[in-house]
């Protein structure tokens, strides 16, 4: 008729959004028009049908689609042209209401909340609350994946419509930047440098570690860490997850270097240790792997075979008797032990990096119990925190007395349930020590399937976000500790793998990570890069704490004496 007709739309915005809320105001002779509104007709669907609500399923995964009209605004419900309708009809005033929403089966399956976020109660996950982050999970709702379930949730949905008024939130104005939320040491990258390069620059700045550490006689301390200036730090001997790495790195740096100081701050190192091996902790077989069964592959002294075999021996005293699980603390360190969510409780990902002292004591023994808990604890990761599509989640709290899993998490990510690039990498290192251990294809398939999730997951630079779900791209930081330990860990297992493609990516994708992090961080990058050499920058311990960590800088030197045993070198 030409007549005008003013329409206003409030929606209903959030990551939880499934309604869109129309509120009209019509003007104009708006009596003699007809307002439809309606949902299509599809294939092979099932209808819900109730007084002013239509919803319909269809397709696998599912879709489902649903119109709801307040009994005042409701005249006529048909099915006609392809298409459910209802007809409106605007009150006296001629104003209407009515709603549409779209439900995926999969809605919600990665989406990261804070707390508060939405309209319902959300679990709290432990250790969070030091970020001032408690609560930000990673949603995982039950799928709507049938008839009913879908019934029941527009059911819940309209209760909840009905006595609240959707809104619109405006989060911010103002654009930021990217280069404006660079690191300070950001600083333009001028030339490539060669693995040898990069090898002896990580090996001049291990050499000042060592003298600075043990420059006072009786005060002995290990590097573990520096800031992003590259000022160290340092920690007496078994007081870090550190200290095996470091043993490590010197012995490397001696066979490299061939200066004899290396050799002899490796042992002395080692022998500073001694008598840490009775520890209750995950932690003691990692340190111990590194250092004691190193020591004794290079001097065959029966000392450091004993050491080695005590560290391995606390995990058959610590390990759950039910469910197999290696834990960081054994229940007897719980400062409350009925309760499953105490703060020392769980068991993390990052024992894969431990277990290998397990696997290296059944070889040396031949005793099945070292072999059958290094199994119970590998198996037991990759059902619980190795998802299906490859993903990991950083730990599992279970049950003191029945051992029943009650819920997965992450404490060092970007929130309580989200994939964390380091917890990532821990796979990518402890799977390629099983399955070299053990040949078990079980184990050779969990490294591929997180292997192909990262490969696909990482940045166009091959650098890794320090979380994986972190969705504010701009203020992500990388954590390239993460991307040397995959580095390494893709290595070994390109060395291991039966299927020759497979293989190929491994090197390449490795390759291309050790490239990015020698000319992107490992310093100096620029002519104008004023920090000390050798340090691997952005190591990422919790999102805004990064500076330079010696599990990162073991791994890069890990895959550079890789690429120098195969004579790979850069063109």
């Amino acid at each position: 008729s030409g007549d005008r007709i003013s329409v206003n739309l409030r929606y209903m915005l959030a990551r939880d959004s499934r309604w869109t809320w129309v509120s009209a105001q019509l003007s104009g002779d708006w009596r003699k028009q007809t307002f439809v509104t309606g949902i299509p007709v599809r294939y092979a669907e099932q209808v819900f049908n109730e007084s002013g609500l239509i919803g319909t399923t269809a397709d696998a995964p599912i879709l489902g689609l649903a119109i709801y009209v307040p009994e005042k605004y409701l005249a006529v419900t048909e099915t006609r042209n392809g298409y459910h309708t209802i007809i409106l009809k605007p009150d006296e005033n001629g104003y209407l209401e009515y709603g549409f929403a779209g439900y995926w089966e999969l809605e919600h399956w990665q989406k990261v909340v804070a707390q508060g976020e939405l309209d319902i109660p959300m679990p709290r996950t432990y250790y969070m609350d030091r970020y001032n982050e408690a609560g930000w999970i990673l949603m995982r709702p039950p799928r709507i994946n049938s008839m009913e379930k879908f019934e029941t949730c527009l059911k819940k949905d309209l209760t909840w419509i009905k006595d609240r008024q959707p809104k619109i939130k405006l989060i911010s104005e103002k654009a930021v930047t990217y280069t404006e939320l660079l690191p300070p040491e950001a600083v333009k990258i001028n030339r490539k440098k060669s693995y040898n390069e990069a090898l002896n620059l990580m090996i001049n700045r291990l050499r000042l570690f060592a003298e600075e550490g043990f420059s006072k006689k009786g005060e002995e301390k290990f590097w573990v860490t520096s800031k992003p200036d590259g000022k160290p730090s340092y920690v007496k001997p078994n007081r870090s997850w550190g200290d095996g790495y470091w043993v490590s790195m010197l012995w490397d740096a001696y066979h490299v270097s061939g200066d004899s100081k290396f050799k002899e701050w490796a042992l002395k190192s080692n022998r500073l240790m001694l008598g840490g091996e009775r520890m209750h902790s995950h932690v003691t077989g990692l340190n111990y792997w590194n250092a004691s069964v190193r020591t004794y592959r290079e001097t065959k002294d029966k000392i450091w075979r004993d050491s080695a075999l005590k560290s391995a021996d606390v995990f058959l005293e610590i390990a759950h008797p039910t469910t197999g699980f290696v834990p960081g603390y054994p229940v007897s360190r719980w400062k409350n032990p009925d309760d499953p969510y105490d703060e020392r409780a769980g068991f993390y990902i990052d024992a894969m990096i431990c277990i290998p002292v397990l696997w290296w004591a059944y070889q040396e023994t031949g005793d099945k119990k070292y072999l059958d808990l290094a199994n119970r604890h590998t198996m037991a990761t990759a059902e619980n925190l190795v998802e299906k599509d490859g993903s990991v989640f950083q730990l599992c709290w279970f049950h003191p007395k029945t051992g029943e899993v009650l819920g997965k998490g992450t404490t060092q990510g970007y929130a309580g349930n989200t994939r964390w690039s380091r917890g990532h990498s821990w796979v990518m290192d402890g799977f390629p020590d099983a399955y070299k251990a053990t040949q078990k294809k079980e184990y050779l398939d969990v490294f591929r399937r997180s292997a192909f999730w990262m490969i696909d997951n990482l940045p166009h630079d091959f650098v890794p976000w320090y979380d994986y779900d972190d969705q504010a791209v701009v203020y992500r930081h990388r954590d390239t500790s993460a991307g040397a330990v995959c580095a390494f860990g893709l290595m070994r297992m390109a060395d291991l793998e039966t299927d020759p493609a497979n293989a190929k990516r491994f090197k390449e994708t490795a390759v291309n990570i050790v490239d990015a992090l020698i000319d992107g961080y490992l310093t100096p990058v620029g002519s104008d890069d004023v920090r000390p050499q050798g340090m691997l920058s952005n190591q990422c311990y919790v999102k805004h704490n990064w500076g330079e960590q010696i599990w990162g800088s073991f791994n890069l030197m890990k895959a550079l004496l890789w690429l120098r045993k195969n004579d790979i070198e850069r063109e």
